[in-house]
């Protein structure tokens, strides 16, 4: 079976002998890789390892000396002064010392205007009110005849009055007095009695005597002690 094969990749005996390599998508033909070439192969991107890494590669100036200005991003029209070398005085170059041209101004100041109209716009959209005035409501006319001997007919004009945006409020906030709660639980009470010979004898409390202490030195008789110690 004869395999059609494109004369910009070699057949497969040549490809397994060495020397070709492919380079681009293109010579994959939208399929995979060649397992007889031993290099990586990433045919259509697939298998690469892309890493974002912030990392800036080593860059040498003309002297041999390690060029710092990458890290401040130089870009074709702008010049970075970031060695100690700059700030010495040096005369200019012709080229430095040429006017720029008329395409070169128009730019410029097409640039300026832009900027300044972005921020005129900036500032005026800050100023511009969130809530716009409301307009007034046209006036009323209507007609009046007082009452009275001298009854002259009058033309009267209703406006709206005017309102102050920076009046202060007409109103307070007043705190409603707090309502009634609800009824409080009662208490049962018995019905009130005389007391007794008996009551009065059960709540007669004996006075404290010690038995450790006697500062006063008083003798104390027997039948009190007994009674004070509550184990008679």
């Amino acid at each position: 079976m004869s395999c059609c094969v494109l004369p910009s990749i070699p057949s497969y005996t040549e490809r397994q002998r060495g020397g070709w390599k492919p380079v681009g998508n293109d010579d994959f033909e939208d399929g995979g890789a060649f397992p007889e070439v031993h290099i990586p192969q990433f045919p259509s991107g697939i298998g690469e390892k892309k890493t974002s890494s912030s990392i800036i590669p080593l860059n040498i100036d003309s002297s041999g000396k390690i060029d710092f200005g990458v890290v401040l991003g130089i870009h074709d029209k702008k010049k970075v002064y970031s060695s100690a070398r700059d700030l010495m005085e040096r005369e200019p170059d012709e080229e430095e010392l040429l006017r720029p041209s008329e395409e070169e101004e128009r730019e410029t100041t097409e640039i300026t205007q832009q900027a300044l109209s972005k921020n005129i716009n900036t500032k005026i959209a800050a100023a511009v009110p969130a809530k716009p005035a409301q307009k007034q409501a046209e006036a009323t006319y209507f007609r009046y005849t007082p009452e009275g001997s001298n009854k002259q007919e009058r033309v009267i004009k209703l406006i709206e009055a005017p309102v102050d945006p920076l009046e202060p409020p007409k109103f307070k906030h007043k705190k409603v007095v707090r309502g009634p709660g609800s009824p409080p639980v009662p208490i049962v009470h018995s019905p009130p009695r005389k007391l007794t010979q008996k009551d009065h004898e059960e709540w007669k409390i004996p006075p404290c005597i010690s038995n450790w202490k006697n500062q006063r030195g008083l003798t104390i008789a027997l039948d009190k002690r007994l009674a004070a110690d509550g184990r008679g």
